[in-house]
């Protein structure tokens, strides 16, 4: 295998990596994250029941987004490494992207308004590192 396409194996399969930490998180906790907590400066016991099940709904299709499009840029993966298939990595990106972008404008928006500290440093990662993977594979 060349440096770029290295370069950018690498930089894709941290994004998925990045992907599948969120996925499990949001998937199977069983109430808020502590930046959710200091979000609506209330613990996880002092909220009603009704909200707790949303916010619990909310965090499953999170997880979900994350966990497909991870499970996504795997299989595009695939076909980068072992197909040679230059035009995975846009596909990568863009799927990629999909759930970032979102993801990145409600973790602002939350560290804008609220106390919390949402997770802003690891989406803009999985960003950096997707166009640094995207950058590289079109070096071949």
């Amino acid at each position: 295998m060349s440096v770029p396409v290295i370069v950018a194996v690498i930089c894709f399969s941290m994004v998925i990596l990045i992907g599948i930490v969120f996925a499990l998180l949001y998937l199977f906790r069983r109430k808020f994250m502590p930046y959710h907590a200091d979000a609506v400066e209330k613990s996880w016991e002092d909220l009603d029941e009704k909200t707790r099940v949303l916010i619990i709904a909310l965090m499953r299709v999170a997880g979900g987004g994350w966990m497909a499009s991870s499970i996504a840029i795997g299989m595009f993966m695939y076909l980068f490494i072992l197909e040679g298939d230059r035009l995975s990595a846009p596909g990568m990106v863009v799927i990629g992207l999909a759930v970032s972008i979102p993801t990145l404008l409600a973790t602002l928006i939350v560290k804008r308004r609220t106390k919390a500290n949402p997770p802003v440093f690891a989406v803009v990662l999985a960003i950096v590192l997707m166009l640094a993977g995207l950058f590289s594979a079109l070096l071949l």
